[in-house]
């Protein structure tokens, strides 16, 4: 690739780049976990869950601590839990394409 096709693919990385830190450095209020929905089997003989994906649905924040993950059942504010945990997905996908396209940019 000759240089001026580099210089090209860098500026266009940078604006990619540049357009998913704003939308980062923004601030808004989010919770840092990962929403997760469960189903649970009880295992009691003749229960209806046998034969189903189980009770529920339960919903989690799943956090990672230590290495281990943890599961915090969801009792209220079902639905403003749910809108701030993927808020912090998001977050999370924007700081790793933003590694992606550093990662990209130093390549060329």
């Amino acid at each position: 690739m000759d240089a001026s096709r580099i210089r090209q693919k860098i500026s266009l990385l940078r604006g990619q780049r540049a357009k998913l830190e704003k939308l980062a450095s923004s601030p808004t209020e989010m919770m840092d976990g990962y929403w997760t929905v469960r189903y649970i089997k009880c295992g009691k003989p003749g229960c209806k869950c046998a034969d189903s994906e189980g009770h529920g649905p339960y919903y989690y924040i799943s956090r990672s601590k230590s290495g281990n993950t943890q599961l915090e059942y969801v009792k209220g504010e079902r639905l403003k839990k749910e809108r701030l945990c993927k808020k912090w997905q998001q977050y999370n996908r924007w700081i790793s394409d933003i590694s992606k396209y550093n990662r990209q940019i130093e390549s060329l």
